[in-house]
């Protein structure tokens, strides 16, 4: 009962923008709005802003020799707590690789065509709104 996606965490703007997108998607699940079967295909493509799946995972697919990330969620913290226990025992953990930085910007910029000069906080706001606006 834990769902699972993992990402390239070039991908992600911080954890900010992770939980956006991933309230972003689960709202949509709940509406019956989703533009994929699977609410984890759907955080992957509002992620990256774009509605092709095949888009999205050459955007934010685990790519060899780069930090990953995953994101998990549940309604079953024990659960969730138990799947990070074995992430642990399995994997380097280091949030750092999370965090915003101006490469990052630059390349999710690039990718979703954003305004130019935005500050960080507006920046993430458009990648947010990009999401929410994400149609098929």
């Amino acid at each position: 009962n834990v769902s699972i996606q993992a990402v390239n965490a070039n991908s992600v703007y911080g954890e900010e923008h992770v939980r956006g997108v991933l309230r972003i998607a689960l709202e949509a699940e709940k509406r019956k709005i989703m533009l994929t079967n699977r609410c984890e295909t759907e955080l992957l493509i509002r992620l990256t802003g774009t509605n092709q799946i095949a888009e999205a995972i050459r955007r934010a697919g685990l790519k060899k020799d780069t930090a990953g990330c995953f994101i998990a969620f549940s309604q079953d913290r024990k659960l969730l707590r138990q799947f990070e226990s074995q992430l642990k025992s399995k994997f380097h953990l280091n949030d750092s690789v999370l965090k915003p930085n101006e490469d990052k910007r630059i390349r999710l910029a690039s990718m979703l065509a954003s305004p130019a000069k935005l500050d960080n906080g507006e920046f993430l706001q458009f990648l947010l709104e990009k999401a929410a606006i994400l149609v098929g």
